[in-house]
This record gives structure tokens, C-alpha cells and sequence, in this order.
């Protein structure tokens, strides 16, 4: 009986021994390993909560040199690995393993990655026209993580200059025409060739772009329209296929309605639809009309006005989120924001936009009136340490309104602490 109850006793520390080795020393061999497939030259990304608050690290195991880890965010409460995809993989692959070290120094495996690299796809790319001894801007999709190079057929008649951009996923080329003829372009990234297009430079009638020729304004009753984003439209970004040598600008119907200025762009001046013609005058030529679009102007929304004004700030007050008011229950325990919202979104000296008092009525909410409260004309007073938001809604007469909010941030006499 004695032998027994020592033998159950060495099985049961046994178990204990081994169920803790499970939950620690083990904890690694139980994280599964998750299979993903990403292209040459893309970037993948994986993204997640993290299960424990120690930092993430990371290491590369198996196949290094088919992938590149570009970037690893840890987040506090989650985490963003960003992967590159190198050489194509055949039999052996890469994981990325990540990682943490647990209180005595030692790793723990938290997630692991195993990356197969698949040859890049193939791209479309529109082909290009242009006159001769002019450039052109050629967007080009590239969502990889390099730039292209390219290979000329013929450079004599048209080549790239140094002008390159990059928006998102898709890159700018500028492109000069040299002299009248075809060249074929074959784009690369590193050394694999992804498509093809050609250029062709050729002699093209000027004309004003489709994309314009159903174009609508906005104007702006209520003071200044040069400044919001779609009361006015830039001369260079209407014409398509400019010549060499050649001046161009337009010629306004009924400037009541639009006009254009000093520097030759279109702007609202009222509402209606008026007709806009295209000139063009080459060297010491004739000025000729080439082309001609209607143009419509509508009546901005009063909201979007004060939106457009809202732009040249990024004071919290204007609901971007940005930066939080801080008041302190001692030292500054008062906001007054209609004065501020008055000054900026209702009669603005910076964009010349101004409402009068018949036009709109603001009011305010507060999150948590706890923290804070904030009374009809807008005063922000601290109650307690804590965070909450005020919201204010401008209710505008043509029925539009703007809703905003502002972060607050209540400290007990920060000046002490």
C-alpha cells in the first residue's frame, strides 16, 4: 500500500512537471503556423492583437533570401508586419516567427508566417500619344514595393526625364517626344520583365480633355470662391495633347458666371452655365479657338463652405481629431468655443467666407457631463479629471448643417504635476 501511494505520488508530480512544461517551455511547439502566399516584388501585410502586452520581435528561419520583413509596428494591443516577397521559392520557404520575452528572459513564440513567393503577374499599360518636342505625364499602376526601369526600342524618339512621382499605387513618368515615329517600351522590375507599351509621337489636334467638358462648380455666395477645392478648375489640367510652342486660354461667355483671371485658370463667379472656349496661339501665330466645353456653376451648400474653411485649421475644435483641448480643474478649467468657431468656421478673414447672424444657430453636447460640461453659448468647463468629447452641430438656413467635435482632456493642476 505504501509502495502505491508513492508510486501515485510520482506520477502525479510527474503530471504537474509536465502539464507546467506545456503552459511554458512548450508554449512555442503550440503555435501553428500559418501558410501565405504573397508576389515577387509585393508587399503583404498581417495584422492582429497581440496575445500578451510584452513587445513583438521578430526572426527568419528556412529560406531568408525569398522574402524581406520591411516593417514591424507594434501597437501596444496589436501589431503590423509587413512583408516583401524577393525570389520566387521552389522547394524551401521562409517564416517569419514573432516573439516576445516572457519575465525571466525567455522566447516565447507568438505567431509564425511561412511565405511562398509566386512569380510576379504580368501588367497592362496603356499606350501613349504626343506631339512632337512637348512632354507628357504618364501615370503607370505600380502597387510593388520598387520602381520601374525600361528599355527603349527606339530612344531617338522619345525618353523619359528625370520627373518621376509616386501616389499610392500608382506611379508618374514624364515623357519628352524627341521626333515623329514609334518606340516601343518594356517595363522591368529588378530584372523581370512585367509589359509592355508603346509611344508614338505624332502630330494630334489640341483639344480640352473628356473628363472636363462636363464639368460643375461651385460657388460661393457668401464671400471669396478662389479658395475652396471645387470653385475653380487649372487651365493646364483641361487641354489635351499641347503643341510645341503654343500659349494657351480661354474665353468666358458670361463672366457673370465664371471668369478667369491673371493666371488663365476658370473660376466661379455665380451660378448658371456659360459657354468657355479653348484658344491657342503658336508662336508668333493667329490666337484661334480649338475647342469649347458648357460650363455649370451651382450654389455651394452653406455646411460646405464652412467645411472648406474648416481645411486651413487643425485645431481639434474642428473635429479632425488631431489635437485634444486640454483644461486643467485649477488653473484653466474654461473653453469658450463659439468664439472660436465663429471666428474660423462662420466669419472667416482668412478665406474671405462670411455668414450673418440670420444665416445659422450653433448648438453643443457634451459626451460625459461628469468630466464636462458646456452651456448654449459654448462654454467648455471642466467638472472632474477625465476625458470626454464635446460636439457642437451648426444648423445653416439654406437646411445644410456641419457637425463637429472636440476632444477634452481634464487634468487636476497639471502645472504641479
Amino acid at each position: 500500500m505504501k509502495f502505491f501511494g508513492k508510486a501515485f505520488c510520482v506520477v502525479l508530480a510527474l503530471i504537474t512537471v509536465l502539464s507546467f512544461a506545456a503552459v511554458s517551455g512548450a508554449s512555442a511547439a503550440e503555435v501553428k503556423e500559418k501558410s501565405v502566399t504573397t508576389m515577387q516584388y509585393v508587399g503583404d501585410m498581417q495584422y492582429g492583437k497581440k496575445s500578451v502586452k510584452h513587445t513583438y520581435k521578430y526572426s527568419v528561419s528556412g529560406a531568408k533570401d525569398t522574402i524581406k520583413v520591411d516593417s514591424l509596428w507594434d501597437n501596444g494591443d496589436s501589431f503590423n508586419l509587413y512583408v516583401v516577397g524577393k525570389k520566387v521559392t521552389k522547394s524551401k520557404r521562409a517564416t517569419v516567427t514573432l516573439y516576445y520575452l516572457n519575465s525571466k528572459g525567455e522566447k516565447v513564440d507568438a505567431r509564425k508566417y511561412r511565405y511562398t513567393v509566386t512569380p510576379v503577374e504580368k501588367r497592362e499599360f496603356d499606350d501613349c500619344e504626343l506631339n512632337p518636342k512637348t512632354t507628357k505625364e504618364l501615370s503607370l499602376p505600380n502597387n510593388f514595393n520598387y520602381d520601374y526601369s525600361f528599355m527603349f526600342s527606339d530612344s531617338k524618339i522619345a525618353k523619359f526625364t528625370n520627373k518621376m512621382w509616386r501616389t499610392g499605387s500608382i506611379a508618374g513618368y514624364e515623357v519628352k517626344a524627341l521626333k515623329k515615329g514609334t518606340t516601343k517600351v518594356k517595363v522591368y522590375l529588378k530584372k523581370t520583365k512585367i509589359g509592355s507599351f508603346n509611344i508614338t509621337v505624332k502630330d494630334i489636334p489640341t483639344t480640352i480633355s473628356e473628363s472636363y467638358k462636363k464639368t460643375t462648380l461651385r460657388y460661393n455666395s457668401h464671400g471669396s470662391s478662389t479658395y475652396m477645392s471645387e470653385s475653380h478648375i487649372n487651365l493646364s489640367d483641361i487641354i489635351e495633347n499641347t503643341k510645341y510652342n503654343a500659349k494657351y486660354s480661354v474665353e468666358i461667355e458670361d463672366e457673370s458666371v465664371a471668369s478667369s483671371i491673371k493666371d488663365g485658370n476658370i473660376y466661379a463667379t455665380g451660378t448658371g452655365k456659360t459657354t468657355v472656349k479653348l484658344m491657342q496661339k503658336i508662336g508668333k501665330g493667329k490666337k484661334t479657338e480649338i475647342d469649347e466645353f458648357t460650363l455649370r456653376v451651382k450654389k455651394a451648400k452653406m455646411n460646405y463652405v464652412s467645411h472648406e474653411n474648416a481645411l486651413f485649421y487643425t485645431d481639434g475644435i474642428f473635429g479632425n481629431g488631431d489635437l485634444i483641448e486640454y483644461l486643467d480643474l485649477e488653473t484653466a478649467p474654461k473653453l469658450r468655443m463659439l468664439a472660436t468657431i465663429k471666428s474660423t468656421l462662420i466669419n472667416n478673414n482668412l478665406t474671405g467666407s462670411h455668414f450673418s447672424k440670420k444665416d445659422y444657430t450653433v448648438t453643443f453636447k457634451s459626451e460625459d457631463k461628469k468630466i464636462a460640461t458646456v452651456s448654449s453659448k459654448g462654454v467648455v468647463t471642466a467638472k472632474a479629471p477625465g476625458h470626454t468629447t464635446i460636439t457642437y452641430t451648426i444648423k445653416f438656413s439654406d437646411g445644410s448643417d456641419h457637425v463637429g467635435d472636440c476632444p477634452i482632456e481634464v487634468a487636476q493642476n497639471a502645472e504641479k504635476v
